[in-house]
């Protein structure tokens, strides 16, 4: 693949705790404007850092508190857990229009895409143990990039466009 040159502001090698720091801590996911796209292959619920709560709260609680901001977000995953759908039901976003769920049996990237303008790839599932959630015994080595690059951030668009036109809304 041919990229053409433009500088990226940030490229960044992320690993293990550098997923859930840069995605949370650092509050990308929560600051998020337009969208955030997710592409995975086991989805789970975890607890996140959110601005204005005192504790961590679930992942549920801050993908509804995008959508109420108007921020779209879809996901696409080939499984997910028991406890990710209750929260996902509990909170009604199956039923928000800006809160879009895709199965794909063959999905096993793994992308957050925030605001079309910063991509982070890699080994990581959206997971505790695999954004790094999770303490650090009980993490996974996991690795990836971050980048504001605009012909990769295209570039991975693109493909959860082509990943999710092979995919069922659910």
């Amino acid at each position: 693949m041919f990229f053409r040159k433009k500088v990226a502001k940030e490229f960044k090698v992320l690993k293990d705790y550098d997923f859930f720091y840069e995605l949370f801590e650092k509050g990308r996911m929560v600051n998020a404007k337009k969208s955030v796209k997710i592409t995975t292959a086991n989805l789970n619920e975890m607890m996140v850092p959110v601005p204005g709560f005192k504790e961590y709260v679930s992942v549920g609680n801050l993908f509804k508190l995008l959508v109420k901001r108007k921020v779209e977000i879809s996901i696409i995953y080939r499984k997910f857990t028991e406890p990710f759908r209750r929260d996902i039901k509990d909170k009604k976003l199956h039923k928000n229009k800006r809160f879009h769920l895709f199965h794909n049996e063959r999905n096993h990237s793994k992308m957050v895409i925030i605001d079309g303008r910063l991509v982070v790839l890699g080994s990581a599932n959206f997971s505790g143990r695999g954004i790094g959630a999770r303490s650090r015994e009980k993490r996974n080595f996991e690795l990836g990039v971050l980048t504001d690059n605009p012909n990769i951030v295209k570039y991975c668009i693109d493909y959860f466009d082509e990943i999710k036109r092979d995919s069922i809304k659910t």
